[in-house]
């Protein structure tokens, strides 16, 4: 009984000394992989591909204005209620035509689980500028996407996020 104790003792004692030396960059010159973890992600273009046309009462964005009724379109985004970025105006936008946005960017959003709120806004110098609609997303549901293509809830608001996300070796 002591003998078969002993060898069973030498087998485990083998076998476990025979897993240590397969480890990756061990004896047996398996190949080593670098995990990466994801740490954030890059908005390197924004374009919106529709908007509504009109405001919520069915009037055109800026009916008091003598000389344009098109909107003056900016986007902003916020997280936790606080503002992340602001783009550029573009100014008498017609409705048929995407709109890039390129100023400001790239910019990283490191708190990527965390909601994001997009808003398409109508400027107006006299008055408080008009939401002209809003979507709301989770960059993490789009990992390892170089597109994010988002629809607002009404349907009324399409936009195209490029991305690029950003992983580190650990």
């Amino acid at each position: 009984m002591k003998r078969l104790l002993f060898c069973a003792f030498l087998i485990l004692i083998f076998s476990i000394t025979a897993c240590k030396s397969s480890k990756p960059g061990g004896a047996s010159g398996a190949r080593v992989f670098k995990r990466q973890v994801l740490v954030g992600v890059n908005i390197q273009s924004i374009e919106v591909l529709k908007f509504p046309l009109y405001g919520r009462d069915g009037e055109k964005w800026d009916p008091m204005a003598p000389f344009a009724t098109e909107p003056d379109l900016y986007i902003q985004m916020s997280q936790l209620g606080n503002m992340i970025f602001k783009s550029e105006v573009k100014e008498d936008v017609k409705g048929s035509t995407g709109i890039e946005f390129v100023s400001n960017l790239p910019f990283e959003i490191r708190a990527y689980t965390n909601e994001v709120v997009l808003e398409l806004f109508d400027e107006d110098g006299i008055s408080t500028d008009d939401n002209v609609g809003y979507i709301s997303f989770r960059p993490y549901d789009y990992e390892k996407k170089n597109t994010i293509e988002l629809t607002s809830s009404d349907q009324s608001m399409i936009v195209r996020l490029g991305v690029s996300w950003i992983y580190v070796d650990k």
